[in-house]
This record gives C-alpha cells, sequence and structure tokens, in this order.
C-alpha cells in the first residue's frame, strides 16, 4: 500500500514549477476537473530527469489536488505510482490507505507526507485524503507508462 523508495533523490528545485505554470499544461485527463484535481503533463526536462532513475518508459506528470479525495482507487491505472509533494495543502493532511471502498472506518495505514521526500503508493487499492486546509497540494507523480 506504501512504501519509501530510497533510490529516488529529491527533485532539484530548478525542475519545480511555479502552479501558475503547472496550470498551463495539458490536464491528461478528460474526466477530472482542474477546478478540483488535474493530473497534468511535465515539463520535457522533468520527464528526463525522472526516467533516468528507472530502466522501464515512465510517464511524469504533476497531480494538482485542490479538494480532498474521498475513499477511491485510481481509474484505468494500477500498481504503483511514485509521489513528491511540493505542496502539502496543509499541515496535517493525511493520505489513508483503507480495507474497502465501502467502509470508510477501516483504514489500514494512514501517512502524513513530508516535502523533499518521496513515497509509493499502490494506487489501485482504496485510498483517499483527508485534513486539506491549506489547498492546493501539488506532487509530482511517476509511474509505468
Amino acid at each position: 500500500m506504501i512504501e519509501y523508495p530510497n533510490f529516488l533523490p529529491p527533485v532539484p528545485l530548478h525542475l519545480i514549477d511555479s502552479l501558475d505554470v503547472i496550470e498551463t499544461r495539458i490536464n491528461d485527463n478528460p474526466y477530472q476537473r482542474p477546478d478540483l484535481y488535474a493530473s497534468r503533463r511535465s515539463s520535457k526536462e522533468l520527464t528526463e530527469w525522472g526516467q533516468q532513475f528507472f530502466d522501464y518508459p515512465v510517464l511524469v506528470k504533476w497531480q494538482v489536488q485542490k479538494i480532498e479525495l474521498g475513499r477511491h482507487v485510481d481509474t484505468g491505472i494500477t500498481g504503483w505510482k511514485y509521489v513528491y509533494y511540493t505542496n502539502l495543502g496543509g499541515n496535517n493532511v493525511k493520505t489513508c490507505f483503507y480495507e474497502s471502498l465501502e467502509d470508510n472506518s477501516k483504514i489500514l495505514h494512514e501517512e502524513i507526507a513530508v516535502l523533499g521526500k518521496w513515497y509509493c503508493y499502490k494506487i489501485d487499492e482504496p485510498h483517499g485524503t483527508e485534513g486539506l486546509s491549506d489547498p492546493p497540494r501539488i506532487s509530482i507523480t511517476i509511474r509505468k507508462r
């Protein structure tokens, strides 16, 4: 459900874009609402930087989350997603993993992320966020293409 990949170093500051720049990029998922949540393309430089750590093709994107995301599994995507937060969206935002989509009382694990650290989430297991107090929550994500 969650791992802490040691092989990924912090993202160089010159590759971290501002929200204004990120929001000019294409939102790749037409089912997402950019005013709530969006998965946006990254720069060529950030993609090349991320690719060097993997021996298979990857997709590098920006996630911009403006609301709490309730229990869900990522649709159309399975496996693991590497996540690096550039803005946490508040001091106590939790990523929670649940036993099922139907029952939110059974939390298997919860994590309050910190900046400058990579996380790896099993995105086809029920998960969500709680406690978003200062949106947006912004992250760089890497997953298998």
